[in-house]
């Protein structure tokens, strides 16, 4: 829609259609493109547009229908914005990275970004200085256009992002992704502020002007919200089957959709107005009044007319500086825009007044992108099983904050632990996911106890749930069943969508038929999985392309555990009469063959945690030989190593849960865990809380710290069989044999961790993400069995470390579920560009 919003664009095959938004009259059309039109942009109050699509972005007048100019690249991914004045464009490409242009002369100035993700949606902020874009994982981006750099990510549902909606004082932004929830996030700080619950699959989210409000809108149909309230105001559904698109009139009294039908629709709004006594200048105005005075500011450089451009040349002509140029009719639009974003009840003398001050002072605009805000403030109202929970938490909130002083993450941290501690808090899985929200930027430090997750949806299973994997990327899960009849099936794959309910599981499909039940699997991410049947059967399974990638040589039915390495190179099987045994995937060759009953790899697989009948211990795999060896009472049933590899957990068949010393051979502390024996663990990524599931049908937590028990009430009706943490650690989900799977919402502590407690949670992911992408020597011989040299070899890591930008999206994720925020890609690769350098030198 045109900025005026007079005028909508409409886009089709090959061309598009500008309308009178009024009477929804077609005014003129637009051909040129020879495929569909996949964007449609609009400049500010010019005249200039942007259609994009058939690997070209065209740049059309809207007054004569003259096509300007033609952007064309080979790489475009189908994301394009106009700067508000209409000078450039930005567009996505299929390799995640951003292209600037000159809009007037289509030529390229900038590319900014590196090789990742497809970019799939770009927005421009009102003022013209950033851009946001969003790419196929869900990642979100800021974008200094001057300096051509990352300012900030963000990361959303991993989905691929289908919409972005600044705000106008560019203090919000709200990003849609088509399989999850529109999320409204902070741009100061990149923090979540609230999640609008629309199921269904999504295809735009946008604010009003006034930040208050916003638009919704996908399978489910058109919703509108107010930002501070969690159910929406109205539901517009009624015959519509479905919105693929929708845009917002910029003064917020309409929408226009585009439904399954393929008819253009206007939606009116009837909004209650608050009639107001004019009055005097209202500061929280003063970011759309600074936007509005940045756009007026010249730039401080031109283009050469000939020449290619230097970077910074490019610079200069972002960079604005000097006086702000305005006139009566430029004021005239800054009243219409102050009015839309609900400032109209301030007197026109006293914009006018501050106005004038401004401009007298005016030099350019701040160097801070956006404005910083005192405070997080929680959305109001909307629950009801806890009645006045969320009043009581804004007034420690508020009392909080004062006391604090505004601008302070760390205060506003504080703030939260402190209101969040008012009765009735911890048993409100609502109130617990919102807590668990700021995970994301805070590590955890200890969990104070586990509900059932209220509103989350799984599908009921007509047989025993024997073992579950799930994908932390894709968010994919497969489920493996051990039915007594011979027809049901064996292995159902999941995947996690939002329904207008809540989160929910839904079955993608049966993934194949086993004849066998299913006893074990493990998956890794990118969608793998190995999976093992009751008659010794161990294949290898690609569960986005639904098929079997390999089948493992013949094990007999004593198939205990198993896992698979990151990169599907290696497994490690433990069976009854084999005992533990490493195998090469490709070739299915024997690498290592251990004495044991149970085994757990380190996160490198340069260590095995092995128990036998004897005792416990810690093998190195390139020498095939025990390193440490440690006593225990007992049969150990289930053992697994923290994520650093400095500390294990074991469950015996007495029910006994111990904690062990890796480094020492120590054991730390015994739990009474379980009437009956232990059949399940669980060890959160940073090893500070265990979890273990018996066969008595009870899950208990264990904190490996204080070495005491956390107050959990988690069960089965029956023997607990798997127990997995969720990629984020805000659940934990877990299987049995009663038929069904559950999720439990993790109530945790967050840290207000300094930046050495971040740096020494972030090193040892960076170092391991090394030594994980630094390839092996050699591969096994095909044609032979392999001799001890070629499996030494085979298991040594030589040369420099690799990876790609799917492999470094997932460490980006894992440091941000570790609570340590969104990370600057640019800052990451030169750490790992360093400890790469240091590894070369025989560091």
């Amino acid at each position: 829609m045109t900025p005026d919003g007079r005028r909508i664009l409409s886009a089709g095959e090959g061309g598009w259609r500008l309308w009178d938004a009024y009477s929804l009259q077609p005014i003129r059309k637009f051909f040129g493109h020879e495929g569909p039109i996949r964007v449609l942009a609009c400049a500010g109050y010019s005249e200039i547009a942007l259609s994009g699509g058939d690997a070209t972005c065209r740049i059309w007048d809207l007054a004569t229908g003259d096509k300007q100019a033609v952007l064309r690249d080979d790489a475009f991914s189908g994301a394009a914005c106009l700067s508000p004045d209409g000078m450039f464009a930005l567009t996505g490409t299929n390799r995640g990275g951003i292209k600037l242009w000159h809009a007037a002369t289509g030529r390229l100035l900038r590319a900014m970004g590196q090789e990742g993700p497809k970019v799939t949606v770009l927005s421009m902020s009102h003022d013209g200085r950033f851009v946001v874009s969003g790419n196929n994982f869900g990642e979100f981006a800021l974008w200094d256009l001057a300096e051509g750099k990352c300012a900030r990510r963000f990361q959303s549902y991993e989905s691929r992002a289908v919409s972005v909606s600044l705000s106008r004082d560019n203090r919000y932004v709200l990003a849609a992704v088509e399989r999850g929830y529109p999320v409204m996030y902070r741009l100061a700080s990149g923090r979540p502020l609230r999640t609008f619950t629309q199921g269904g699959t999504l295809a735009t989210a946008c604010l009003s002007p006034s930040g208050r409000f916003a638009v919704t809108a996908g399978q489910e149909g058109l919703f509108l919200w107010d930002v501070g309230m969690q159910e929406p105001l109205r539901v517009y559904e009624e015959g519509l089957g479905g919105v693929d698109s929708a845009a917002l009139s910029p003064e917020g009294g309409f929408v226009a959709t585009r439904g399954a039908d393929h008819r253009l629709k206007l939606w009116m709004l009837d909004w209650e107005l608050e009639v107001a006594d004019p009055g005097p200048w209202d500061p929280k105005a003063e970011p759309f009044l600074t936007a509005f005075c940045t756009r007026r500011t010249p730039y401080s450089g031109k283009l050469p007319e000939e020449l290619m451009p230097t970077d910074e040349e490019v610079t200069a002509c972002l960079t604005r500086k000097g006086k702000a140029a305005w006139g009566e009719e430029d004021f005239e639009l800054l009243l219409h825009e102050l009015g839309a974003a609900g400032f109209g009840g301030i007197d026109r003398e006293a914009v006018r007044k501050r106005f004038s001050q401004l401009s007298d002072s005016w030099t350019g605009p701040p160097e801070e992108l956006f404005p910083l805000e005192p405070g997080l403030h929680p959305p109001e109202g909307g629950w009801t099983d806890h009645p006045g929970l969320w009043e009581r938490f804004d007034a420690a909130l508020e009392e909080s904050k004062t006391l604090l002083g505004a601008g302070d993450e760390t205060g506003a941290l504080m703030a939260l632990r402190r209101a969040r501690g008012v009765e009735g808090f911890s048993g409100n899985a609502e109130a617990l996911s919102r807590w668990a929200s700021f995970q994301r930027a805070y590590p955890v430090a200890k969990l104070t106890s586990a509900y059932e997750a209220k509103g989350v949806v799984l599908p009921a299973f007509g047989a025993p749930v024997s073992c579950l994997g799930l994908d932390p990327v894709t968010r994919a899960a497969l489920v493996g069943l051990a039915p007594q009849g011979p027809v049901q099936e064996r292995l159902v794959s999941l995947g996690l969508v939002h329904g207008a309910k809540g989160p929910a599981w839904e079955v993608r499909r049966s993934a194949f038929h086993q004849e066998q039940a299913v006893i074990a699997m493990d998956m890794i991410p990118g969608g793998k999985a190995l999976v093992a049947d009751s008659e010794g059967r161990v294949i290898l399974y690609n569960t986005a392309k639904d098929r079997v990638v390999r089948e493992l040589p013949f094990f007999g039915t004593g198939i205990k555990d198993l896992r698979l390495c990151p990169r599907a190179r290696m497994a490690l099987i433990v069976d009854a009469k084999l005992g533990v045994v490493l195998m090469d995937v490709a070739s299915g060759a024997t690498m290592r063959s251990i004495p044991g009953q149970a085994a757990h790899p380190s996160p490198d697989w340069s260590r095995v945690f092995v128990a036998n009948e004897r005792n416990l211990g810690l093998w190195d795999m390139l020498l095939g030989k025990e390193i440490l060896s440690m006593d225990r009472a007992g049969v150990t049933k289930v053992l697994r190593m923290s994520g650093d590899g400095s500390l294990g957990v074991t469950g015996s068949d007495r029910g006994k849960v111990k904690l062990w010393d890796l480094a020492q051979g120590s054991c730390l502390a015994t739990w009474d865990g379980h009437k009956g024996a232990a059949t399940a663990l669980a060890i959160d990524p940073r090893g500070l809380v265990a979890f273990s599931g018996g066969r008595d049908g009870e899950i208990k937590a264990w904190d490996l710290q204080a070495k005491t028990e956390v107050a959990m009430e988690t069960w089965h009706q029956g023997p607990v069989t798997s127990l997995l943490l969720t990629p984020e650690n805000t659940h934990l989900v877990s299987t049995g044999l009663d038929h069904v799977i559950k999720v439990w919402a993790l109530d945790w502590e967050l840290s207000m961790a300094g930046l050495e407690e971040r740096e020494a949670i972030a090193e040892p992911m960076l170092h391991s993400f090394v030594a994980m992408q630094t390839p092996y020597w050699t591969s096994l011989p095909k044609s032979r069995e392999p001799s001890e040299e070629d499996v030494v070899r085979a298991l040594t890591r030589k040369g420099r470390a690799q990876w790609g930008p799917k492999e470094f999206q997932v460490l980006l994720y894992r440091m941000q579920w570790a609570g340590l925020g969104a990370q600057d890609s640019d800052t990451v690769l030169t750490r790992l560009a360093g400890l790469v350098d240091e590894a070369g030198n025989g560091a």
